[in-house]
């Protein structure tokens, strides 16, 4: 049995840096499977959408979200991994549509081994492709317009042509699926219903032919769509699967160790029963093999093995919580843990990655507010100032507000050229503060806010691969 974490448990040091507040905490004899709230990254109410890869090419897993940011028209937030396990500040990814989006993928659209995103905006039917720079930023290149209004979306390679393609779900019961050039462009979708109110989307191989086939939760009808791959990129044939509940989330994983995918899906009801468990028989066939009743209202959920056994356990997330199931090994559930609980805890999107680069998954949630990153096992913390030094800090400006004038300190661990800028709110730069070698060490620089006009400003510091950006408020 696994130890139940609660609030009352998570007795932790805070390091408050204004616009991100880290939380460590080393446990004393955690394992794997065990954990820790490392990380929450104030993000404005609930982030719509979130993805997990690596964008500037250091190896560590970074964060891509969708947030609704009351300061600035970038809704598409940046979070960069400073290769230490925890989370930078948001950094402009010259998003410039102010409707944040319903679904965000990552993948190489363009074949130079780049990740890229993808986009879509559920108000404008759109789907856009911005091409990653490799250093953390992105350019937009590619605006298509979607035939449904668009939700969740995913990359894989369909027909097996070494070109990534795109598949998109649509809230109005469509799945359209975009043949990819290896050039960011893409062929018109070919188009198919999925007979309900379409929300989450997987893909898997499930009939194990060697071509990722697609599942889709509808939340209008007590089952979920699989759609097996024709070996050429296309779903001509499509199954519903009956469920217990309305299975708006579904996704596939291994809960019997037997290497057959099995499959689990969650409801958006708050009656009991929202997940049931699918065994797969490997040919793209499914039975239910139990219902589980530990949270209602699930809002996402993921599969990942966490304690390294074979057996994928399940994560579920609901307004008031997030929640372990452990599997028996017969697609069978012994225990659940409670990661975290609160009154308006709001769960939104649910992925795994190892942030950490330790070699057990990690949990990230979007929730009410924030964007919060659970360490599997211990997570040691920054301990003195030295060790500070093995990564990149934007620090918080001081004092803020301020008037006429401010300072800003920022640290580098290696010598190269930095830049620091201050833009106003529609993102026109108002001064350069810093545009010069330096080595690597701690710098302070004073900004003055003469002749400015009240208000939010925001300042922003490059470093070779390494961007991140604050906020600062000048009053007159």
């Amino acid at each position: 049995m696994q130890t139940t974490h609660t609030p009352v448990h998570r007795l932790a040091q805070f390091l408050c840096l204004t616009g991100m507040v880290i939380l460590f905490m080393k446990p004393v004899s955690a394992q794997p499977g065990e954990f820790t709230l490392g990380t929450s990254i104030p993000v404005m109410y609930n982030p719509s959408t979130i993805v997990c890869a690596d964008f500037n090419g250091d190896d560590y897993p970074d964060i891509a979200a969708g947030i609704n940011n009351e300061y600035t028209n970038n809704p598409l937030g940046i979070f960069l991994n400073n290769g230490a396990g925890s989370i930078s500040t948001i950094a402009d990814s010259l998003y410039t549509n102010a409707e944040p989006p319903a679904g965000i993928a990552a993948g190489d659209l363009n074949g130079d081994n780049i990740i890229d995103l993808a986009v879509t905006l559920y108000v404008n039917s759109l789907l856009q492709i911005y091409l990653g720079n490799g250093d953390g930023t992105f350019t937009l290149d590619t605006t298509i317009t979607v035939p449904s209004l668009p939700g969740r979306i995913v990359i894989a390679d369909f027909n097996n042509d070494s070109d990534n393609d795109i598949a998109i779900v649509s809230n109005y019961g469509f799945l359209h699926v975009y043949s990819g050039n290896n050039d960011g462009t893409f062929s018109l979708p070919a188009s198919v219903s999925t007979g309900g109110s379409s929300e989450g989307i997987d893909v898997y191989d499930v009939n194990k032919d060697n071509f990722p086939d697609i599942l889709v939760g509808n939340g209008n009808m007590s089952s979920f769509s699989l759609f097996l791959n024709s070996g050429y990129g296309s779903f001509p044939a499509k199954t519903n699967i009956n469920t217990y509940r309305p299975p708006w989330f579904v996704v596939a994983g291994n809960f019997d160790g037997d290497t057959i995918p099995d499959i689990a899906t969650g409801s958006g009801s708050y009656q009991e029963k929202t997940s049931t468990i699918m065994l797969g028989d490997g040919q793209g066939n499914f039975a239910p093999s139990c219902t589980l009743n530990v949270c209602s209202n699930i809002r996402d959920l993921a599969v990942d093995d966490f304690n390294n056994d074979g057996r994928d356990e399940i994560v579920l997330g609901d307004p008031y919580g997030l929640y372990l199931i452990w599997t028996e090994g017969n697609g069978l559930f012994a225990s659940v843990d409670t990661i975290d609980q609160g009154d308006f805890y709001r769960s939104r999107f649910t992925l795994t990655a190892d942030i950490n680069k330790d070699g057990k998954n990690d949990i990230i949630v979007g929730r009410d507010g924030e964007i919060s990153i659970y360490y599997n096992g211990p997570f040691t913390a920054i301990k003195n100032e030295e060790s500070k030094m093995m990564f990149f800090e934007l620090f918080q400006n001081y004092p803020n507000p301020f008037n006429p004038s401010t300072t800003i300190t920022y640290q580098i661990p290696e010598n190269g050229h930095v830049k620091l800028d201050v833009f106003n709110v529609l993102g026109q730069r108002v001064k350069t503060l810093v545009n010069d070698f330096r080595n690597a060490g701690i710098y302070t620089v004073e900004f003055d806010g003469i002749g400015l006009c009240s208000g939010t400003y925001f300042y922003k510091l490059k470093a070779g691969r390494f961007f991140q950006m604050r906020k600062m408020v000048y009053m007159r």
